[in-house]
């Protein structure tokens, strides 16, 4: 072992010219993959000039190539990046966004609206003209016959989770409030209940049978 260093202190002193060795030595700047430069605050820069050594990329970052050096760059809008040391952000799935750069996870559309797409950076809004509030996102989980079950659900990916929210109905593009003698279970259509009746031309207007029973058995108006 003695020997091994006895070698490479007389290598040094033969070659004393430093700028035929130190090209060999990793300078604190030479970032490694997942690191970026970082000044002498710890502040992370984009130029070598201002860099004092290289540090981890955080989450919300990625380490990226820029003019031969490693840099944490925020991820975009769109994008993000839930770990450290990472060298590449990750676009946001269908049904959910990153609005700002820098995020460390995305966020799923809220009800009444959706994101069909990748890498988006807002969500759709359901519904169009009055009563837009009324519009939710919505799945259908139970259909047993008559029975049907609806849920309301977040992040949703598409314009057919689309539908007016329980109570209400589609009418004319607008959710109208479901009247007395019939029921809106969140499927967008209205359904007259035993001994009421409506048309189709204006089915929110819901009047009482009298007399046979028979002549109104409920169902779609």
């Amino acid at each position: 072992e003695n020997q091994k260093l006895d070698i490479a202190c007389n290598w040094l002193k033969t070659n004393r010219n430093r700028n035929f060795w130190h090209q060999w030595v990793p300078r604190e700047t030479d970032c490694a993959r997942g690191q970026g430069l970082v000044d002498a605050l710890g502040a992370f820069v984009t130029n070598v000039s201002q860099a004092l050594k290289c540090a981890t990329c955080p989450s919300g970052y990625a380490a990226l190539q820029h003019n031969g050096q490693r840099i944490c760059s925020p991820c975009p809008a769109g994008f993000f990046q839930n770990f450290p040391g990472e060298s590449s952000c990750l676009p946001c799935e269908p049904g959910s966004i990153a609005m700002e750069e820098g995020s460390r996870e995305c966020q799923p559309c809220r009800l009444g609206e959706f994101a069909n797409g990748s890498a988006m950076t807002s969500c759709y809004r359901c519904g169009q003209g009055d009563h837009r509030d009324r519009w939710t996102t919505s799945q259908l989980v139970v259909s047993q016959g008559d029975l049907e079950k609806w849920i309301q659900v977040q992040g949703a990916t598409s314009q057919d989770f689309c539908a007016c929210e329980a109570g209400s109905f589609l009418f004319q593009s607008s959710c109208m409030t479901c009247m007395e003698g019939s029921s809106c279970p969140g499927s967008n259509s209205l359904e007259l209940l035993p001994g009421y009746f409506s048309t189709a031309e204006e089915p929110g207007e819901v009047f009482q049978c009298f007399g046979n029973s028979k002549r109104c058995p409920g169902g779609l108006p």
